[in-house]
């Protein structure tokens, strides 16, 4: 099902793009409520001829309160074999069906972060997860970082969790002439010498301790460039800058498309990935692809796909950070940038495409032999 936007909707996109590549001969279907976007766009995956995408109605006022009922007849009706929920979830009813089942499971928001949650929302999101973990024949995490925490957090077997970890984006590969990476510069106003903060405007995301690391750097003509839509945090991070006297190296750029982000990325002097929690990193891999140096907080599961070519810093320690920013930005930096060229052979589409196959016809397998 693809009805949902954010960080597992792209990465449901990039799971379908490695198996349409590698598996071309299976069929794989995309189950909307209509044809219209959807929050994402499936328009590149549907050329292939191996994707189909299907509609489900529904007919009744019992099909809109449980939607998954419809999706479930429609699966049985198109005679699926392996049901992969992308967002933590299945239709009501499959584990009593001959369809094997897997899902994706993300960031456990409402755990970390529940002030930004009623207790009402919280008890339903636990109590509709644990349900579908349950039923679930195979659980994929994205990180050893997020299976640790699914184990720990739901109860669930060690051994019903595989760790299938995502890939960068195609267009993170194709290099840019300088050309268009100065037309980049020069329409989003970007400095000669900066640091790419990525994360979304909000406390998770830990940006204020990189305003704090700015004015400790020894080189006062690097800026800040962050990301995204003015709201109350960006205020706060603004009102940080303005204290420490570094208001005016703070740089911002709106939203933009994402085809364009890889030339930001290529511009940047390092990027900065200062989250507190995630279960994954594409942004990592976008800096190995694009050839440029990245520092990360600790924590979570960026040493995972950093590896040895990332340098990390306590998401609490502004004075770690700017030491570790001044070596990349300085000492450090080519050998990081080697080492990113073996690193990100780890992170391969058809590595992906070949686990999930993988996973899917060992579920298969093990559901026929229980009829």
């Amino acid at each position: 099902m693809f009805e949902h936007a954010g960080g597992l909707s792209h990465y449901a996109s990039l799971t379908l793009e490695s198996l349409t590549q590698y598996y071309p001969h299976n069929h794989y279907i995309i189950y909307t409520s209509h044809f219209k976007n959807n929050g994402m766009s499936v328009n590149k995956l549907l050329v292939q001829p191996s994707v189909h995408r299907k509609s489900y109605h529904c007919k009744s006022l019992l099909d809109r309160i449980w939607p998954s009922r419809m999706v479930f007849r429609s699966c049985k009706r198109h005679g699926v074999q392996v049901f992969h929920g992308m967002f933590g979830a299945l239709p009501k009813g499959i584990h009593r069906s001959a369809m094997a089942s897997v899902i994706t499971l993300g960031t456990q928001l409402h755990h970390h972060y529940p002030e930004h949650y009623s207790y009402f929302r919280r008890h339903r999101i636990d109590s509709k997860l644990r349900a579908h973990l349950k039923h679930a024949d195979a659980i994929v995490a994205m990180s050893e970082f997020s299976k640790k925490e699914i184990c720990e957090l739901y109860g669930v077997p060690h051994d019903k969790v595989r760790v299938i970890m995502p890939v960068c984006e195609n267009y993170y590969t194709v290099n840019a002439s300088e050309q268009l990476l100065e037309a980049q510069r020069e329409a989003n106003n970007l400095p000669k010498k900066f640091i790419l903060a990525v994360g979304n405007f909000d406390s998770r995301h830990n940006l204020e301790k990189v305003v704090e690391a700015l004015p400790l750097l020894a080189q006062e003509d690097i800026n800040l460039v962050v990301v995204g839509h003015k709201n109350d945090y960006f205020t706060h991070l603004i009102h940080l800058a303005e204290n420490l006297g570094v208001k005016d190296r703070i740089v911002r750029i709106k939203e933009i498309n994402p085809i364009a982000m890889p030339t930001v990325f290529r511009l940047a002097s390092v990027v900065c990935v200062p989250s507190r929690y995630e279960c994954a990193s594409l942004s990592i891999l976008r800096c190995f692809e694009t050839g440029v140096p990245v520092v990360a907080a600790t924590g979570s599961c960026m040493e995972e796909f950093g590896g040895d070519a990332a340098l990390y810093f306590h998401p609490d320690s502004a004075q770690e950070l700017a030491q570790v920013l001044q070596r990349a930005l300085g000492p450090d930096r080519q050998a990081l940038l080697d080492a990113a060229q073996k690193q990100k052979q780890k992170f391969t589409s058809q590595r992906m495409a070949q686990e999930l196959e993988t996973l899917y016809r060992e579920v298969r397998a093990k559901k026929f032999e229980k009829k």
